[in-house]
């Protein structure tokens, strides 16, 4: 049927030729969209009786060809009749024909069997994925929101929602449904998950108490950017909560709890609880614009107060305050002030006001690291400070772009040059380690270095490499004052004389010493890179060019400065 109609964004579609399909009764969970990559988008309406629904873009298939399909939740309209409103459809379009209809979260064959899915790191059934959100551990699970396009593998902000996925070991991830969906107030950007012990939002209305008066029912609550208008566009700060261990959700009535501040992009609420249950409350960084931040305080996660402003951290976006034991000083606690870039400073925080006492620092040197942000409510008997980031990289031709880094474990020490964070992959990665590829020790004569060690196709690798660095004749012969190893094509340097590690287009420089120790894990589409137990992280993304021999190669003055190395082939996640 064709027809002319007013769009809920606003504007009258004159002269559009529209395509709808009346589904008398939904029966299953979730309509299966078909989507061609590369096809022009276009908007499609979902109608209860008179009332949309949802409104999504979709590249649409409209003919036999279609590369997956990607999946809208109807569940709670079984029974009901829907109408589905192609806002422009070709003459003779099959996308009707190609829907999909199941119970099933997807339908497409060969998931996670694609040529470049990445092996060890998380990515999404499909569509498009970026910043990490809301991460929290509650009963045996970690949960992981993410920034999710469903039905495309572009960024954009129309479309913006939670995606969501649970793992007990850091490793295997189980993608669940689309978690927050965007609304009347906008899409929903960034945001982070707390736990509301002591029931201070006022969620749980059954609270079941221990026989220490503590919840055992907590709600989860998860604080979101809302984004409205495609030009133009107004933020505000809203909440959802979960009564269910964080599987469904339901968006406050009152959103947006913290109005657009009329700054800038204020965004990406990073919450933690402060102080004790008397006297303690809600602490709120968020950024501003430019290098900008503020610091906001709620008793009741509903109702927020401006404390104070952080300014000249060095990069913008996402923000995470985090206090830290010191390594290496007992009884001495810093915090770290994070911005998205992986850049930081280290200080004191009084539940007010942060004061730092470094300048701007990072640790993590990749492009493609981004975003980064740590789980909340780890036990205290674990204790970790646990960071997942976005991997960003290509994906040509996939039906999924975009992947999340390695979990990893972030520390603080005292150095010689002051207060510095490591960061180094969570102990959980050494499960998937299931067969040695490669051994050489400089000590056992038994084994031989070679000058190419081959790898399988599409064999994700964790490489542990000593060096003990010759710089005798830096300077005077030039070939000698470089360590060079080639990665699947991806070229790794780590220059003598200035101490800078390398690896495509980026690099760091090292804390000079006579020992380097490389920990470097290949997947598919990237290179993570931690010099000397993480003092130096590399983050790189690659495209697997699969005709090509899958190797390592060292030539021979560097396969003179190796003290050991271990290649351990690693077990899939999927």
């Amino acid at each position: 049927m064709n027809k002319v109609y007013a769009s809920s964004r606003g504007e009258m579609l004159k002269d559009t030729v529209s395509d709808t399909l009346v589904i008398h009764q939904i029966k299953k969970d979730y309509i299966h969209f078909p989507v061609k990559i590369g096809s022009p988008k276009t908007w499609i309406q979902i109608k209860l009786k008179d009332s949309i629904v949802q409104e999504i873009e979709v590249p649409l298939a409209t003919s036999d060809t279609v590369d997956y399909h990607s999946r809208f939740e109807v569940a709670p309209y079984k029974g009901h009749m829907l109408q589905l409103i192609v806002e422009k459809s070709p003459e003779g379009s099959r996308w009707k024909d190609q829907l999909k209809y199941s119970n099933k979260l997807f339908v497409d064959k060969g998931m996670y069997k694609e040529a470049l899915r990445p092996q060890i790191h998380f990515t999404p059934q499909r569509g498009w994925l970026n910043d990490p959100n809301g991460l929290f551990y509650f009963n045996g699970k970690y949960h992981m929101f993410f920034q999710h396009v469903p039905f495309s593998t572009t960024w954009d902000n129309t479309t913006m929602s939670w995606g969501h996925a649970t793992s007990t070991d850091l490793v295997h991830w189980r993608e669940h449904k689309v978690a927050i969906q965007p609304d009347k107030l906008g899409v929903a950007f960034s945001g982070s998950a707390v736990v509301d012990w002591y029931n201070t939002a006022g969620f749980q209305h059954k609270p079941i108490l221990d026989s220490d008066g503590k919840l055992e029912n907590p709600a989860i609550v998860v604080l979101y950017t809302t984004v409205s208008g495609r030009y133009n566009a107004t933020y505000g700060q809203s909440i959802a909560y979960s009564l269910d261990q964080g599987i469904s959700w339901t968006k406050y009535e009152g959103n947006p709890v913290l109005p657009y501040q009329k700054e800038g992009g204020d965004r990406d609420p990073k919450v933690f609880w402060y102080g004790d249950k008397t006297n303690g409350k809600w602490i709120m960084p968020l950024y501003i614009k430019d290098n900008s931040f503020s610091i906001f305080s709620s008793k009741d996660l509903k109702n927020w107060e401006k404390m104070s402003e952080i300014a000249d951290l060095g990069c913008n976006e996402c923000p995470d305050l985090i206090q830290f034991d010191v390594d290496n000083k007992p009884g001495i606690k810093k915090w770290v002030f994070w911005g998205g870039a992986g850049c930081y400073m280290v200080g004191d925080f009084d539940g007010i006001q942060f004061k730092p006492e470094t300048s701007s620092l990072t640790v993590n040197y990749g492009g493609a690291d981004y975003a980064g942000q740590t789980f909340s409510n780890i036990p205290k008997e674990d204790g970790r400070i646990i960071q997942i980031s976005w991997l960003r990289g290509g994906y040509p031709g996939m039906p999924f772009s975009q992947a999340m880094t390695i979990p990893r474990e972030l520390r603080l020490k005292e150095t010689g040059d002051g207060y510095r964070l490591n960061s180094y992959p969570v102990q959980e990665i050494n499960r998937l380690r299931e067969k040695t590829l490669y051994q050489y020790d400089k000590a056992n004569r038994k084994t031989l270095l070679r000058n190419e060690i081959e790898l399988g196709k599409g064999q994700a690798v964790d490489i542990d490499l000593q060096l003990v660095l010759d710089r005798h004749g830096i300077g005077e012969e030039p070939h000698r004052d470089i360590f060079e190893m080639e990665i699947l094509g991806q070229q790794l340097t780590y220059h003598l004389h200035t101490s800078i590690l390398k690896i495509g287009a980026l690099e760091a420089q090292v804390p000079k010493q006579q020992n380097l120790q490389l920990r470097i894990i290949v997947d598919r589409t990237s290179v993570e890179v931690f010099a000397n137990g993480g003092e130096v992280a590399l983050s790189h993304s690659f495209v697997s060019d699969f005709s090509k021999e899958q190797i390592i190669k060292i030539n021979d003055f560097s396969k003179e400065q190796i003290q050991y190395m271990k290649v351990y082939g690693m077990r899939s996640i999927w």
